[in-house]
């Protein structure tokens, strides 16, 4: 069976703002602004932000 990797957390609740998180080799970060939102377009404010994906991912080896 394949290794799966854990999922980063990326909201610091005490915080209230959310932090940025590499996983599998591309940078996230939680949508958690009204203002992320509206400059992104998105409906909601729920979600992630991928900011930089690893050039040597599957799925951009394979034009995803």
């Amino acid at each position: 069976m394949a290794k799966t990797s854990e999922v980063p957390k990326l909201i610091d609740i005490s915080e209230k703002s959310s932090l940025m998180a590499d996983w599998l080799n591309n940078k996230l970060k939680s949508v958690d602004s009204p203002a992320e939102q509206s400059a992104y377009g998105l409906n909601t404010s729920e979600g992630i932000i991928v900011f930089e994906i690893w050039n040597q991912s599957p799925a951009v080896q394979n034009k995803v």
